[in-house]
């Protein structure tokens, strides 16, 4: 206790983060939390004299308040929003900030002050809109649009919605943090830019001066990925680093390097207070010109959670030196957090911000313990550096392994080399950024330093990411396992929370916590399902059966302009603990059904690829990107016809005697499992559904072909299956209009019970209770086979 008795914001700090925890958890009326927390800060003020119902009733009130403050920090975003249909809308609003270019050429709008016209009346909405502008044809954007411009126009509006498949990334959260309840697109054709009105803005001062920096490291560096590296580590800006450099960063563990935290802030710091020693100013004046440095810089960054903690952070280091006092580290992180959670309770669901604190308070809580323990033999800065690298990677590993899956062997002696000699670019590239502003040249001789180093940092990175079996893919740990996780490094590294004949009994505890969480989760993942994924306007099906997993199909689009399988699949896949694929099939060679199989091939231990007889000259690209991929990796493609056996499944065709187009050369499987008979045809169009129809047999429950297609699911084909219920895979507000009407009748004709991924999200098909249950991720409909 006598830990938390002289660092008097922790418990508090903790106490407020699990109110916002639980805030998001429990919707309660916010006037009943509010008087929840009045009256135990009352009942506290009551019992002030008395120690230990006091800190019982103040630590009760920051629970209340930070369930308050998360409450309310929701409320808006739950408002109805019925005009958000996407449709398209009438609509306006004002650049709030900086444009960001996508690498596909469109550009990103952040909107404040948006209006949409409904039924001839504008509607006001609180919150910000994130608009995407493309241009005309697929070519670039002709319209400029700068921070503080009026933006009007037409565009096609739509709700942010909470995540359709398990597993997937909660864009809604991400983008409440960001203070953004709509999404739209429109072309530059359908808009028309206003007046700007940036006047004495301040923060519009601040997004010019980013430019002008921007422009400056351009000056010296070119467009080249060093320029994109210095950017992100000085300004906060990701959108030109190339994919390949941050995900190699992020295999390595050296992803902090890219995000502005207290080594950049400290540095920054630094390098400021020396420069204003050599000034000559006293205290009085280099304590007000830091803190306003920090939040310029901190604005000018974005605000992230690192940045913000780590400016907070010397705040209150440098307050507590000018009063004469020693500032305590661990006590200005938690009054950094719970700063920050009464500012922005959304911030609590942010990676950024959980490593961020995860990363920290390791450091401080750990490092000691390494220094004076295991490393104290090793020469002083090489046991200083390894501490501290030690101990942030041990205390963030819960988090790597919940949001990344991924934990790089070598990660541990990168980081050693990297981060010291990071610094020194750091100040370097601020020293030739300021030099740009008055003229590149100054800057060149620093740019050739910077370009060298940035380049081996990023060749480093590229080579050790490279390196086989050094890079450990995890599927994603439970909550019970990862919290007994971090619970246990904490009390094996740091047992001064506690008295030494506790610290067994905790520790033991911890075990317990981890192996119930593994059992759990085991259990979980062993029971037979099948789960047709919300991939868009594409088909993706996860099986799981006493044999193992596979995976049918892996969605995509024609144009390729995003990857199914990198955004829906594995982060599934890695949910489902299933990174051992029995079998990758293949029912069909187009775009959309192959679209995010690369990725997964990529990422997952696959045993075969199957796919039909008769596809040579078919398919689209990805297709053919799939093959190429499996013979580099030694994994055979096998080809499947009427008659064969599938692992599980049985294979009905297609056709021996089809021919045409790749459609009806579509695998046909059927599935026994555990009492459910499931059929799935990918594309097969009515010509094949023809030729099949007698050999299919019944079936309960289908997957519909081709998307609802006009072309498929003939009333021959659903007598001979007679299913009890069917899931159409299909894009929300598709061009193509699937599923088509006709088909949705004779479904329903046929007392069918329909499931649809674009109203349902994800249909998982599980047995409960003895009986094979449906259930839509999303939209939370169940239904229960009677057979």
């Amino acid at each position: 206790m006598r830990f938390f008795n002289n660092r008097p914001f922790v418990a508090p700090a903790l106490i407020f983060a699990a109110g916002v925890g639980l805030g998001a958890c429990l919707k309660w009326p916010v006037l009943a939390i509010l008087g929840a927390a009045a009256a135990f800060f009352a009942l506290a003020l009551l019992f002030r004299k008395w120690e230990v119902p006091f800190r019982a009733c103040l630590l009760l009130f920051f629970l209340a308040a930070g369930l308050f403050c998360c409450r309310t920090a929701f409320l808006p975003f739950e408002l109805e929003r019925s005009y958000l249909d996407g449709s398209v809308r009438e609509f306006s609003g004002i650049v709030s900030e900086l444009p960001v270019e996508n690498d596909d050429g469109s550009v990103r709008l952040i909107l404040k002050d948006v209006r949409v016209r409904v039924k001839g009346e504008w509607l006001s909405d609180p919150k910000r809109c994130a608009l995407t502008l493309y241009g005309r044809d697929d070519g670039p954007v002709s319209l400029s649009p700068v921070y503080g411009q009026t933006l009007r126009g037409w565009a096609r509006l739509n709700p942010i919605e909470e995540p359709t498949n398990p597993g997937a990334y909660n864009y809604k959260n991400y983008w409440a943090y960001k203070n953004v309840a709509s999404t739209g697109w429109t072309t530059d054709t359908l808009v028309m830019l206003g007046s700007t009105d940036s006047g004495l803005d301040s923060y519009g001062w601040i997004l010019g001066l980013k430019e002008k920096l921007g422009r400056s490291i351009e000056g010296y560096l070119g467009k080249s990925d060093g320029a994109a590296l210095l950017t992100s580590v000085l300004l906060g800006d990701r959108s030109d680093l190339p994919d390949e450099v941050s995900e190699n960063f992020q295999i390595m563990g050296v992803s902090h390097l890219l995000a502005i935290s207290g080594l950049h802030v400290g540095i920054l710091a630094m390098a400021l207070t020396a420069f204003l020693r050599r000034l000559k100013l006293n205290y009085k004046w280099r304590f007000p010109i830091i803190v306003i440095f920090l939040s310029v810089y901190s604005l000018m960054t974005g605000l992230s959670p690192s940045i913000v903690r780590a400016s907070l952070m010397m705040v209150f280091y440098l307050a507590g030196e000018a009063l004469g006092q020693r500032a305590d580290r661990i006590t200005g992180l938690a009054l950094s957090m719970l700063v920050i959670l009464i500012i922005s309770p959304l911030s609590l669901f942010q990676a950024g911000f959980q490593l961020s604190y995860a990363a920290v308070a390791g450091i401080l809580l750990l490092s000691q313990r390494f220094t004076e323990g295991p490393l104290r033999r090793l020469p002083r800065s090489l046991r200083e550096i390894t501490a501290v690298n030690l101990s942030a990677q041990l205390a963030t590993l819960p988090l790597m392994a919940w949001y990344f899956g991924r934990i790089s062997i070598l990660s541990f002696f990168v980081n050693l080399i990297i981060v010291p000699i990071f610094g020194v670019f750091i100040v370097v590239g601020l020293v030739a950024t300021l030099l740009g502003l008055i003229t590149p040249y100054l800057a060149v001789p620093f740019g050739w330093f910077l370009h060298f180093g940035f380049e081996g940092i990023i060749g480093l990175t590229r080579l050790t990411a490279s390196v086989p079996y050094t890079t450990l893919i995890l599927a994603r740990p439970s909550v019970l396992t990862s919290v007994g996780f971090g619970a246990f490094i904490l009390f094996v590294s740091a047992p001064f929370f506690v008295r030494p004949g506790s610290r067994k009994i905790l520790l033991t505890l911890c075990c317990v916590v981890m192996a119930a969480g593994l059992i759990v989760q085991t259990a979980e993942h062993s029971q037979p399902r099948i789960v047709f994924l919300d991939v868009g306007q594409g088909d993706s099906i996860f099986v799981k059966t006493e044999e193992g997993a596979y995976l049918i199909d892996g969605g995509g689009d024609l144009e390729e302009t995003w990857d199914p399988g990198r955004s829906v699949i594995l982060p599934f896949l890695r949910q489902e603990g299933a990174l051992h694929l029995k079998g990758m099939v293949v029912s069909h060679p187009d775009a959309d059904h192959v679209g995010g199989l690369l990725t997964v091939l990529q990422n997952t231990k696959v045993d075969a690829i199957y796919c039909s007889e008769g596809l040579e000259g078919l398919g689209d690209v990805p297709f053919r990107r799939l093959l190429e991929e499996a013979e580099r990796r030694d994994i055979p493609v096998l080809e499947v016809g009427a008659g064969d056996e599938l692992g599980p499944f049985k294979v009905l065709g297609p056709a021996a005697d089809m021919e045409g187009g790749a459609n009806d050369l579509s695998m046909v499987l059927a599935l026994e499992l555990d009492g459910l008979r499931f059929l799935t045809a990918g594309d097969l169009e009515a010509e094949g559904e023809e030729k099949l129809q007698n050999v299919i047999g019944e079936a309960d429950l289908i997957k519909v072909s081709h998307h609802g297609s006009a072309t498929s699911t003939t009333e021959g084909w659903l007598d001979a299956a007679k299913p009890e219920a069917a899931v159409i895979s299909v894009g929300r507000n598709n061009l193509y209009r699937h599923p088509n009407s006709d088909v949705l009748e004779r479904l329903t004709d046929h007392d069918i019970e329909i499931f649809r991924t674009d109203l349902d999200g994800a249909v998982i098909v599980h047995k409960e209770n003895e009986l094979w249950k449906m259930t839509g991720y999303a939209s939370g409909r169940a239904f229960n086979m009677a057979r």
